[in-house]
């Protein structure tokens, strides 16, 4: 049976022996899908440990994995708010912990919620200059999280542009995602301009909602940073022979064919 969970449970040093040992407990009993067991197993780490953040990801894969399918009759409304609330939780007590917001944002796009998706990552980003992007992961060097931060806001973007069907014929709640692109994009470029997929999703946006000119504007900053990139170049193609710009367009398309050749 398949387990639709945000993030791996994760082994860390915790505050008794006691509670590794439910958490293992709740390991096992996940991995075969023995629901009373895995109860019984998050009842007593409750009372060993209450504020262990293993517990809160523990109890969010409970709740997430039955809502996505696996109910046994319960709401899976009900059963996906108890994740998020769940999450909201172990947040609220580590709020420093990335892949916490990591896995509420997963599951909130899962669970189709994009306004709430969106939201949820403007928080990050608001939360991520209150703390001077000093994140943590658990097992992930220090030095590598902010790219992991970052990489992580490019996925996403990415989910919401893989949810339009047609990019060229937006329908209305297309274009409304499409918004959503470009804010979560606007802000991640003011906060880290030299980022090449925010710069190149911002263009992309304002391309899908024919603003030629904001795509272009964008396209130019993205080729400042990376002038080889094929996808960059190829959008600028289409941008430019838009906006009348055939001598350029023509240029770009000849630097397609050197860097592909």
């Amino acid at each position: 049976m398949k387990h639709i969970v945000a993030f791996v449970l994760i082994t860390m040093l915790i505050g008794t022996v006691s509670a590794q040992s439910y958490s293992d407990a709740f390991d096992e009993a996940f991995g075969r899908d023995d629901v009373v067991a895995q109860r019984k197993a998050l009842a007593l780490w409750q009372q060993s440990a209450p504020e262990d953040v293993n517990l809160f990801i523990a109890r969010y894969n409970f709740y997430a994995n039955r809502a996505m399918g696996q109910n046994d009759g319960e709401g899976a409304a009900f059963l996906a708010d108890s994740a998020l609330a769940t999450i909201d939780e172990g947040i609220a007590l580590y709020p420093n912990r990335l892949d916490l917001r990591f896995g509420k944002i997963y599951f909130l796009g899962e669970l189709g919620r994009w306004d709430a998706f969106a939201g949820e990552i403007d928080r990050m980003l608001s939360y991520s200059v209150q703390m001077g992007h000093q994140w943590e992961f658990p097992n992930v060097d220090e030095q590598l999280v902010k790219d992991l931060f970052v990489e992580g806001i490019a996925d996403y973007m990415a989910t919401m542009f893989a949810s339009i069907a047609d990019t060229t014929h937006l329908t209305a709640a297309d274009s409304v995602m499409a918004r959503r692109i470009q804010g979560v994009a606007k802000r991640t470029v003011q906060l880290f301009p030299g980022d090449l997929p925010a710069t190149y999703m911002l263009a992309l946006s304002h391309l899908m909602l024919n603003e030629n000119d904001r795509a272009y504007k964008y396209l130019m900053r993205a080729e400042g940073i990376d002038n080889a990139n094929p996808n960059v170049l190829k959008l600028l193609v289409k941008v430019c022979r838009l906006l009348g710009k055939a001598a350029q367009a023509a240029e770009y398309q000849q630097r397609i064919a050197t860097i592909e050749n």
